[in-house]
């Protein structure tokens, strides 16, 4: 009877501490949306708290987007600039299953604009595995030129020869200050990723640094066109 009665306090102490947590974690989210939704009306930004379908669709193509599954924008911010439009937004997703399921969240800043096109790649930062991989022969786009900015990322492209030439010393030098980066780019897209959601005082930072980021490709485009 005691290990019953036992059994019995037990589930109902789980019970309550995942019931706990499912209401903190509630909680947290919608202290989180409210501070967004002031902060995009603070930037003059329109707010979705569901994000935008059509949004997601354009952007799966990308291969950060291709990851995992029970994938969720949402908390959007967007604006439209003269050149650009401008979307940051909360991205979570899982991989794995069961037991084994770990959760992403992040904070992404995705820039679209028909006035630069961009060579695909794939710029993340470089880790002890990449390092290894590398000596292995697993593809990475170094440059013997720059050899600070290769110890520091990871490049990756389907068109290797394209986005070598794209990536000129001036755009590398930039980057070889610049550490712990990620960027994704494909045609008109340029996506700016942290690897964990920012809390809502960061945001406004996080946006200009994107931007920032955006602009030194846009700078490399008129480059291009200034020798065509």
């Amino acid at each position: 009877m005691l290990i019953v009665i036992m059994v019995i306090a037990g589930v109902i102490g789980v019970s309550v501490l995942v019931g706990t947590a499912v209401i903190v974690s509630r909680k947290r989210a919608q202290v989180r949306r409210e501070e967004l939704s002031e902060k995009a009306k603070d930037l003059g930004m329109e707010f979705r708290v569901d994000g935008d379908t059509r949004l997601q669709e354009e952007l799966n193509p990308l291969g950060f987007f291709q990851t995992g599954h029970s994938k969720k924008l949402t908390n959007l911010m967007q604006a439209e600039t003269e050149i650009a439009s401008m979307h940051a937004f909360d991205y979570a997703y899982t991989t794995g299953s069961g037991k084994n399921q770990t959760h992403h969240t992040h904070s992404v800043l995705a820039i679209s604009s028909d006035q630069v096109a961009l060579p695909p790649f794939q710029m993340r930062p470089e880790g002890f595995f990449d390092r290894v991989g590398a000596k292995l022969g697993m593809q990475d786009i170094d440059f013997e030129s720059h050899p600070r900015f290769s110890e520091l990322f990871v490049l990756k492209s389907v068109d290797d020869e394209g986005t070598r030439r794209f990536f000129d010393a001036k755009l590398l030098t930039e980057f070889e200050s610049r550490e712990g980066l990620r960027l994704e780019a494909e045609r008109n897209w340029f996506v700016y990723i942290k690897p964990h959601m920012l809390p809502p005082v960061q945001i406004r930072e996080f946006i200009d640094e994107g931007f920032r980021l955006f602009q030194l490709f846009a700078d490399r485009v008129d480059r291009d066109a200034g020798q065509a």
